[in-house]
């Protein structure tokens, strides 16, 4: 059984993906964000595992996750054009910074 932890795994790629990997055998799945609304929708009533992380200020979790996991895909980014321009900060913060401590 391959252990994959998708950081971020809540928004349009991250729950598709883990809806795909789960259909297929060999792959344990865990999907790591804010909120779990995009995942309810793509599984409707199938089970899936999901934890609640905000890799802003999580590293010691991360560490625990990267550890865990055979393979992680880190999703996490903000992805509204609106915010690279209205908050280029944040848009650092969550995109850049977080990734280094997942890598």
């Amino acid at each position: 059984m391959v252990s994959v932890a998708l950081v971020g795994g809540s928004g349009f790629i991250g729950s598709n993906l883990a809806r795909y990997l789960v259909a297929r055998e060999g792959y344990e799945v865990r999907s790591y964000d804010l909120n779990d609304h995009k995942l309810r929708l793509r599984f409707e009533n199938e089970d899936y595992r999901f934890e609640q992380l905000d890799v802003r200020n999580a590293a010691c979790e991360l560490d625990q996750v990267v550890a865990a996991a055979d393979i992680v895909v880190n999703l996490a980014a903000h992805v509204r054009p609106g915010m690279f321009l209205l908050k280029p900060l944040d848009v650092v913060d969550v995109n850049f910074f977080p990734s280094l401590s997942i890598v």
